[in-house]
């Protein structure tokens, strides 16, 4: 399911709730426009930026001009962690997380998790890849076709 359609899904389940999407400054950099994204029903990424509300997280090497938001569209926020937090920084991208996990899932078909520490290791933090495989999540993704990002 594409963002849009996601979002859109959550605000019809949840009245009354506001949703922000998490990304990364490096989705604002030149050469990446949020409002090209597409969703089942076509180019839906103006309506998304215009729509719901963005938090950036500030990513290393991946600076925007000014730290002005503004001109991505009226509801990017930037996002700061609460004292006493730090970001684990990463050189991963969900669409690689999807892509290894999928692999993963496809060649593990009888639920053998073993060898599953391999798959995304240095990836994400022990703690992700231990959540991941308790509760399955990208099994979804197996014998599918690669996801199509963004988006």
């Amino acid at each position: 399911m594409a963002t849009y359609d996601s979002l859109c899904w959550l605000r019809e389940q949840n009245p009354g709730v506001r949703f922000f999407w998490v990304i990364g400054s490096d989705w604002l950099q030149e050469g990446t426009d949020l409002r090209t994204w597409e969703s089942k029903e076509g180019m839906t990424g103006e309506r998304l930026v215009s729509e719901f509300g963005f938090l950036v997280m500030r990513r290393p090497g991946y600076d925007i001009a000014n730290d002005d938001l503004s001109v991505f569209g009226p509801h990017f926020h930037w996002l700061s962690l609460p004292a006493g937090f730090c970001m684990v920084e990463s050189t991963g991208s969900s669409t690689e997380v999807r892509r290894r996990a999928k692999r993963h899932w496809e060649e593990n078909q009888d639920g053998e998790v073993l060898r599953a520490p391999i798959f995304l290791e240095g990836l994400v933090p022990a703690a992700v890849l231990a959540f991941i495989l308790r509760r399955g999540l990208y099994k979804h993704l197996a014998n599918k076709g690669t996801p199509s990002c963004p988006g």
